[in-house]
């Protein structure tokens, strides 16, 4: 009963301190990100909804979705701060103040799109909302959009591109920083073979997507922490409980589990 006491009293406390966060992301106008969505709009409407990148490593092209990034830019977007708990819940995108004439409802399956778009055209569908065109706006409540609470501020200071490029900072910082503490922790040999497995897969290309870095940033930080603090951590279960807390709330629609592969795999890597 004490155990059970303790999750509860983390999630209410840690959902209050996230919702919270999102909530205030969501109480500046879109008038003071506008002109970084549009730069953003024209960055993605050249790119289209999917982004083909020479990777270096394995001498091949492959695609990265633009289309999730263009959808969570428009819904960052469409936020009206007079309403900002209504915005964070809804979640609405191709939301016009003063244009938008219908919002429909979000309902159990694929999200609505637009008729006058192909399916599937998030790229078109953020260009003309941005340029104020369009009267048609769709909810998407069926998830969290925790990523709202990092996107919005984001977008005060950056467009796609910039952020694109701080991301990938960020994520390469962290991977040194991993490599460097298992360096410490156990020998540099196995430190050097996770920095080349992180080549392998393609991680430092990863902030070229909104969605994908932000799980990256949750899972590094996680694996970081558990390296670094291993002996201090006196919950596990607690711990991994938070981590997917905010794995939840960050919006991941993709294998959710996959983020908690690596912080589990160091876990057992320590102790053996």
């Amino acid at each position: 009963m004490k155990k059970f006491s303790k999750f509860l009293v983390v999630f209410v406390s840690l959902l209050a301190i996230l919702v919270r966060l999102l909530i205030v992301s969501c109480s500046f106008p879109s008038s003071a990100i506008k002109e970084n969505v549009k730069s953003s709009s024209i960055t993605l409407t050249h790119e289209g909804n999917r982004k083909v990148c020479f990777i270096m490593n394995k001498f091949q092209y492959q695609e990265f979705d633009n289309y999730s990034d263009s959808l969570m830019i428009n819904t960052a977007y469409s936020i009206d701060s007079k309403m900002p708990i209504y915005s964070a819940f809804t979640a609405k995108k191709d939301y016009i103040p003063g244009v938008t004439k219908t919002i429909s409802e979000d309902n159990i399956g694929e999200l609505k799109s637009n008729s006058k778009y192909e399916k599937h055209d998030e790229v078109s569908e953020l260009a003309d909302t941005v340029n104020g065109v369009g009267e048609e706006s769709f909810e998407y409540a069926k998830y969290w959009h925790g990523y709202l609470m990092i996107l919005r501020p984001l977008l005060l200071v950056f467009d796609y591109q910039q952020i694109r490029v701080f991301l990938t900072f960020i994520l390469a910082c962290l991977a040194i920083f991993v490599t460097n503490a298992i360096a410490e922790k156990k020998d540099k040999i196995v430190a050097s073979l996770f920095l080349l497995s992180l080549v392998s897969v393609e991680y430092f290309y990863i902030g070229l997507s909104l969605l994908n870095s932000i799980m990256f940033l949750i899972m590094m930080i996680s694996s970081l922490v558990i390296i670094k603090r291993y002996e201090k951590i006196k919950d596990f279960g607690l711990f991994f409980f938070i981590i997917g807390m905010c794995v939840r709330l960050f919006w991941v629609i993709r294998y959710p589990i996959n983020y908690f592969r690596l912080p589990l795999n160091f876990i057992l890597f320590i102790k053996r």
